[in-house]
């Protein structure tokens, strides 16, 4: 089950600057959602995905928005949620229509 005090909402891009999260070594990390926030008057679009490093990533979610619009990833997997451990990177790709920022949040919990 969780491990208690380790739930966590992670900062996968923020304006122009994506940040993917890759579990430490011994570490799996259950992922059950996330969202997506405009931060500009522009729309944009993001594709959440996760990489293992050996074939083409595996999207699960892809989101539009439009300004001042927050929206939960959806569907998310038939919402269930997925396992992340050091073998896998869970990134986001985003495109903006024009002079578009925005912030994009994953949900997680340390299991292991």
């Amino acid at each position: 089950g969780p491990v208690p005090a380790t739930a966590k909402i992670h900062d996968l891009y923020s304006g122009g600057s994506s940040n993917p999260f890759t579990p430490g070594d011994g570490e799996v990390w259950f992922l059950s959602g996330g969202s997506v926030k405009s931060t500009s008057s522009s729309a944009g679009r993001a594709f959440i995905l996760i990489d293992d490093g050996t074939i083409n990533d595996f999207e699960i979610a892809d989101e539009s928005w439009t300004a001042g619009q927050q929206n939960p990833w959806d569907p998310f997997i038939g919402g269930a949620g997925l396992y992340l451990d050091a073998n896998t990177t869970l990134k986001a790709s985003v495109t903006f229509s024009s002079g578009s920022t925005a912030a994009i949040y994953s949900y997680l919990i340390r299991v292991r």
